[in-house]
């Protein structure tokens, strides 16, 4: 006990420092070395755990914000054909400009589902967002099987996309089912916005003059590849021929698609078309899902100043061709559709005409009506004729018609003729 008092003694008198070296000395050991003091005091923990904690958060926010941002990198240069071949796309929603007009918030709403499935699709398969045009999208891939196969499922998504329901009731974008049969289960055709793509290929080359028909450009300002040429202005000029919902390829896709791809495509040829800007016709296909295959469409091909309503180009009818040499003697299982349809077309107008020549004016509807006129006379004597047959009938059922009144009539029908 009188060791412990003395050694607390000298401790308060000098410290634990200088007792511990004094000890040591005394007993001829070695000075003493005190280990570092590893536990931080609690005022100092608490601090920097708090603040450690709110910057991670905050660096994952900020993070998540931009992935959110940034959901598809679809604009990625790694992606983009820089030579060889090159296939685009073309994509436009039918009927937009309506759509717009009718809701804009509805609108808004269905184009971020419109863009999300697209660049999904895109993402998918590795292809290039070239650019966006509006509500268009400019989509290049390096072959053929590749376009055709983002155009299927770009086709089939946006028919099962969960759409606004106000949709359904807009002509442009209203639901549509098929059936083959009445006692068949319908199928869903149509659903939410209506695209439309054009799709054409071909090899890069840096001048056009040497045969190139795709050219290639790094864009420094938009940090992206840009492509021009005259295979790109055909696959545009190809889109805007399709109606909402179909896909227009040329041939020179076609001819380059492989056999695993037609077995899940429902191809279908239109004909050939002479296109503006191309020295000869260009031979189009159709090409669908063949879980679409119920999908039916106004007519063959869209005419773009007719409201999205089945027409063709003027320049594609020739009502002055003979109809015997050309129509009669056809073989029309060997037509293709526009073909068919140009046909149909010509005999439509001939069999008005007709119409024109043997049939009275009350005989015709206003269609026919608005295709010819008679001669003065010829409607004179039908008039007067008509007058006789209503005068009969009156005077069968007991009407007596004052031979006065029947020439005054005549004579005033007369006179407005």
């Amino acid at each position: 006990q009188a060791i412990t008092d003395s050694w607390n003694a000298v401790t308060e008198t000098y410290g634990l420092r200088e007792q511990r070296a004094i000890y040591r000395k005394t007993l001829g050991l070695p000075e003493y070395i005190e280990e570092p003091n590893l536990h931080l005091p609690i005022g100092i923990i608490v601090p920097v755990v708090t603040i450690s904690a709110v910057l991670f958060i905050l660096l994952s926010a900020i993070v998540y914000k931009q992935r959110l941002t940034i959901k598809y990198r679809t604009r990625d240069v790694q992606n983009a054909p820089k030579n060889g071949t090159v296939a685009m796309l073309f994509t436009d929603i039918e009927g937009s400009t309506e759509l717009w007009d009718s809701s804009k918030k509805l609108m808004t709403q269905a184009l971020e589902i419109h863009h999300s499935v697209i660049r999904g699709v895109i993402q998918k398969y590795d292809a290039y967002e070239v650019k966006t045009i509006g509500d268009a999208f400019m989509i290049a891939v390096g072959n053929a099987d590749a376009a055709v196969l983002i155009a299927n499922d770009i086709q089939e998504q946006l028919l099962h996309a969960d759409w606004p329901l106000e949709l359904a009731s807009m002509p442009a974008s209203c639901v549509e089912y098929y059936s083959r049969h009445i006692d068949e289960k319908a199928q869903k055709t149509f659903s939410g916005l209506r695209v439309r793509i054009g799709i054409n290929i071909g090899e890069h080359s840096e001048e056009i003059e040497e045969g190139g028909q795709v050219q290639i450009k790094y864009d420094k300002v938009a940090k992206g590849y840009d492509y021009y040429g005259p295979a790109i202005n055909l696959a545009a000029r190809i889109e805007d021929l399709g109606f909402g919902g179909q896909t227009l390829i040329s041939s020179n896709v076609h001819d380059q698609l492989t056999d695993a791809v037609k077995l899940t495509t429902k191809i279908s040829i239109i004909g050939e078309l002479a296109i503006r800007g191309c020295a000869e016709p260009t031979l189009i296909y159709q090409v669908m899902p063949s879980s679409l295959k119920g999908r039916r469409f106004q007519g063959t091909l869209r005419r773009r100043d007719s409201q999205d309503i089945t027409m063709i180009e003027s320049s594609l009818m020739s009502c002055e061709e003979s109809v015997n040499n050309l129509d009669l003697d056809t073989d029309v299982f060997k037509l293709t559709p526009i073909q068919l349809q140009n046909t149909v077309i010509r005999l439509r107008k001939r069999l008005k005409d007709l119409i024109m020549q043997q049939a009275r004016p009350e005989q015709l509807d206003d269609e026919d009506l608005s295709l010819g006129s008679f001669d003065s006379e010829q409607s004179e004597e039908i008039n007067i004729q008509d007058k006789k047959s209503k005068n009969s009938e009156k005077e069968r059922k007991g009407i007596v018609v004052e031979k006065n009144e029947t020439v005054s009539l005549l004579n005033k029908d007369k006179n407005a003729e």
